[in-house]
């Protein structure tokens, strides 16, 4: 068989080079069916791939003429594979080509991929005159009609891209088409449960990773419970047991180092059991920063607390409990700022106190202890004045 530089050429109109491009992937990136590969077929033994194929222009040759070219290209092409609509129908490059292959070489080797138009459509004649009427030695086309080549149909109403390229690609191997067909099929129904099997075997594995992270993610979730815990007792329950004059050495360690150790942990999300302890242990860090005579760390440590009571009363709004911790939380905060001289920092406070209380006892009940609550935020945000009244009446 002749040694053929390219396994063909594809002529199109330029207006269709969206097609070419399409029609020249879809052949060469083709992959015959490995059980068909070496076997004698209508053109000898059937190959593994169909390329390389010749499309554009831009692969010719610089320097020399064009049709001098195309003709080269022609030569060294084992297959024609014309690209049919009204457009090439119409070109003159279209139509030598075609004249050329019909003269030169084997009629029977010119394949039609049809993309717009109708064969005999009139104006919407989709195939070159070239390619239905008989060509003379010098090129030129007669009006006497021939029987068109195979032709492909790659729109939607034709075979469809997919049963266009198979039924190229099957005139190209030399082999049946229903067979073709049959074993592209079987390899895609293989193909597609090989991805089954291994989107399978990847859930598989990911539901494996997730049920270890969530095992991971639940114990250290208890590691932090106990060490939060371990901070609170210490803070707590070992500051009652602890002499007044040791409390502040020893537990003003034990501060520093909780106090980092939150830093850390604020960084990652909290359930509620975890935010009501952060909220308890801020709360006596403060405390024990203001015995130690440093204010403005009490005040910052006693907002970090307060932020976090404030984040369990959003996820439960109407929780008397909650909103009772909240406001007198907010309310001694007030206090410390007052007498710090920020009265509109105060005042905020002590605000959003008497809003809390007022939300529990005119929308969700009103308990002795609720509205005495409520009567004790009234009366602190009302004596600011006076309290700023009588300290400046001392000095």
């Amino acid at each position: 068989m002749p040694d053929f530089r390219y396994k063909a050429f594809v002529s199109y109109s330029w207006a269709d080079a969206e097609w070419g491009n399409w029609l020249l992937h879809a052949i060469e990136t083709y992959r015959t069916p490995r059980a068909m590969v070496g076997k004698d077929g209508a053109h000898g033994p059937v190959p593994e791939r169909l390329h390389p194929l010749f499309k554009d222009r831009e692969e010719e040759a610089a320097g020399a003429s064009i049709g001098a070219a195309v003709e080269a290209a022609l030569r060294a092409s084992e297959f024609l594979i014309v690209v049919c609509s009204p457009r090439s129908a119409q070109s003159q490059w279209v139509n030598h080509e075609v004249a050329w292959f019909k003269t030169h070489r084997d009629p029977d080797k010119i394949l039609a991929l049809i993309v717009d138009g109708e064969p005999g459509g009139g104006e919407l004649e989709c195939f070159p005159k070239a390619l239905t009427h008989a060509v003379l030695p010098d090129l030129t086309v007669t009006d006497t009609p021939v029987d068109a080549p195979l032709a492909a149909d790659a729109r939607i109403t034709g075979d469809g891209k997919r049963g266009a390229r198979l039924k190229i690609a099957a005139a190209m191997l030399g082999v049946g088409l229903g067979e073709l067909i049959n074993r592209d099929e079987r390899r895609r129904t293989l193909r597609t449960r090989l991805v089954v099997a291994g989107s399978l075997a990847l859930a598989t594995v990911m539901g494996g990773m997730a049920w270890y992270a969530i095992q991971a993610r639940n114990e250290a979730q208890v590691q932090r419970g106990q060490a939060e815990g371990l901070v609170e007792f210490m803070i707590g329950d070992l500051r009652k047991k602890l002499q007044p004059k040791v409390q502040i050495e020893v537990l003003g360690s034990i501060a520093d180092r909780a106090q980092a150790f939150y830093a850390v942990q604020s960084k990652y999300p909290m359930n509620e059991e975890a935010l009501a302890r952060r909220a308890r242990v801020l709360k006596l860090l403060a405390d024990i920063e203001d015995h130690r005579g440093n204010s403005g760390k009490s005040i910052a440590l006693l907002e970090q607390s307060i932020a976090s009571s404030r984040q369990l009363l959003e996820r439960d709004p109407d929780n008397p409990d909650r909103i009772l911790d909240q406001a007198f939380s907010l309310q001694g905060l007030g206090n410390i700022l007052f007498l710090r001289g920020d009265l509109s920092g105060a005042e905020a406070k002590m605000q959003e106190a008497v809003q809390l209380t007022a939300h529990l006892v005119e929308d969700i009940g009103q308990k002795n202890e609720w509205l005495a609550e409520h009567g004790t935020a009234l009366g602190n945000l009302g004596s600011g004045p006076i309290k700023l009244l009588a300290l400046s009446m001392t000095g």
